[in-house]
């Protein structure tokens, strides 16, 4: 498994057991995004759920994968 930190401008789209988590503001914006390589859907989850603690939606923010 392998973890990137990608630029927020990439077009990479999530295939199986290779997923683009991308944390975006209230306006669209993409904030970060990483690469998660290996990775099953039971384990993004878990990384979804990282990622909603440290951006909340309470402060508009969104994740998608």
């Amino acid at each position: 498994m392998k973890v990137t930190k990608l630029r927020t401008t990439t077009k990479l789209q999530s295939q199986m057991l290779d997923y683009i988590l991308r944390v975006v503001d209230s306006k669209g914006k993409v904030v970060e995004a990483w690469r998660f390589q290996g990775y099953s859907g039971h384990s993004m989850w878990d990384e979804e759920t990282f990622f909603k603690r440290k951006f909340p939606k309470s402060e508009g923010y969104s994740i998608n994968w």
